[in-house]
């Protein structure tokens, strides 16, 4: 294999590694053999054992080797959109770090590439060859899973869950940025997202083995793997509300891509009426300042004119009738207008009289409520703040916190880098940028950001 003709890297492979110690390097030095010029992204995820001492260790010797070390759980799907975040690769592949495909097989995959958006390979496929077979629990398990994928989804794919595959980069550019599955259900998202963008994924039988040593813990995956197929199904149907109530009830941990922050600010007045309080006029300062770039905030607020969302000055409005009707018309407005818009909920409440969003979103929320000393049982976690932030970052600051206290996400930056964004309850948000400093490990103890 060559590098492109402009000097790009052809080939990137990526390889998301929990406690691999024990097979990692043989791995890793499988497929430097078959595949000399292909640039390796290893994604170290949540490690408690050697995996990233060994990784810094092999990286020394391998110029195409790049490796992060995210101590964040965001399991195989968060950390192979990892990956592709740092790969540089005109065709992008991510393989398991156990081996089970081997490195000839990989290049033999790539070599069938010829044009293709994708080629995925299948255990299940007339022509494929099992070196050692999976135990008939576990094969159970995938045929029954493919069943599901099949009805639920309707991909003619007969093993999605096989750990090799293959993308051209400008193929999987808008899929991945829709992507939101972070576990072992990952790869149906991928295919889904592909089928639904028109893409051209091909699927081939291959030569593999099953490995013994999987960290996988069926009993809780499988549950898991299927609750995530529901919510997948249901985000993309009329029944896309329930999303939020899924991942409550099944505890998932999506991890959506988030490029803008949208906000949805809640007001008695808009902050151009005459009527509104200082801290109404503050806080819609601040937001002019931050609109437009990582952040687009909607100012929602009741008015006397017909109901129309226009621009004002640089923040968006949205205005829902008359006062006297205000909390009877919020929810209708948000329920069908407003509801797929937003990544996050501002209550703007100067005279303590709350808007009560939780009864009919569960969308992340931060109230503003000087004159209250608490916020109703129904609120949870939502943080109450007495006075608007002085300052734009610490606004932005205060969003995003609020925003990842339901799960951990992707963010763009200004630069064109990614970042995880963390909130644990033991410590403040952590900023983890998605990049490898050829071979310098990222450590969220370096870089934690403040709540």
């Amino acid at each position: 294999m060559r590098q492109s003709g402009s000097g790009a890297v052809a080939l990137s492979i990526i390889i998301p590694a929990h406690n691999e110690e024990r097979r990692i390097a043989k791995t890793l030095e499988d497929i430097r053999r078959e595949l000399p010029d292909a640039e390796i992204c290893v994604v170290a995820n949540n490690c408690a054992d050697r995996t990233v001492e060994l990784l810094a260790e092999m990286a020394q010797r391998d110029a195409a080797l790049r490796y992060t070390n995210i101590p964040a759980a965001i399991g195989k799907g968060g950390a192979v959109r990892a990956g592709f975040k740092l790969a540089h690769g005109e065709v992008v592949a991510f393989v398991d770090a156990d081996g089970a495909t081997p490195g000839a097989e990989l290049r033999r995959l790539y070599a069938l590439m010829d044009g293709r958006d994708g080629v995925i390979a299948s255990r299940w496929k007339r022509g494929a060859i099992i070196e050692t077979r999976q135990s008939f629990k576990r094969r159970i398990l995938s045929r029954g899973f493919n069943l599901i994928v099949r009805t639920l989804f309707r991909l003619p794919y007969s093993d999605t869950q096989c750990g090799a595959k293959l993308f051209r980069r400008s193929a999987i550019a808008d899929a991945i940025e829709l992507l939101e599955t972070s576990d072992f259900a990952f790869d149906v998202d991928l295919l889904y997202q592909l089928r639904r963008l028109g893409k051209t994924v091909v699927e081939v039988p291959s030569r593999w083995r099953d490995r013994a040593g999987s960290s996988v813990d069926v009993k809780r995956a499988v549950p898991r793997m299927f609750a995530s197929m529901v919510r997948l199904r249901l985000k993309y149907s009329p029944f896309r509300a329930l999303v939020p109530l899924i991942d409550r009830v099944a505890k998932l941990r999506p991890i959506p891509a988030t490029k803008v922050f949208h906000v949805l600010i809640c007001s008695k007045f808009h902050p151009h009426d005459e009527r509104a309080s200082k801290m109404e006029r503050d806080l819609a300062a601040l937001c002019a300042g931050l609109q437009g770039g990582s952040f687009r905030f909607t100012w929602c607020a009741a008015s006397l004119e017909q109901r129309l969302t226009r621009p004002v000055g640089r923040v968006d409005e949205v205005s829902i009738g008359s006062q006297g009707l205000a909390k009877l018309a919020l929810p209708l407005v948000y329920l069908s207008e407003l509801r797929d818009r937003f990544d996050c909920i501002v209550e703007l409440c100067p005279s303590g009289r709350l808007w009560w969003t939780p009864l009919f979103s569960l969308k992340p929320k931060v109230v503003f409520a000087p004159l209250l000393d608490r916020l109703p049982s129904i609120y949870g976690t939502t943080p109450l703040i007495r006075k608007v932030p002085e300052a734009t970052g610490a606004l932005a600051e205060l969003i995003e916190t609020t925003v990842v206290r339901q799960g951990p996400r992707f963010c763009a930056q200004a630069d064109g880098s990614w970042v995880l964004l963390e909130h644990r309850a033991d410590s403040p948000m952590r900023r983890l940028p998605l990049s490898a400093l050829d071979g310098v490990s990222v450590n969220a103890q370096d870089v934690l950001g403040s709540a």
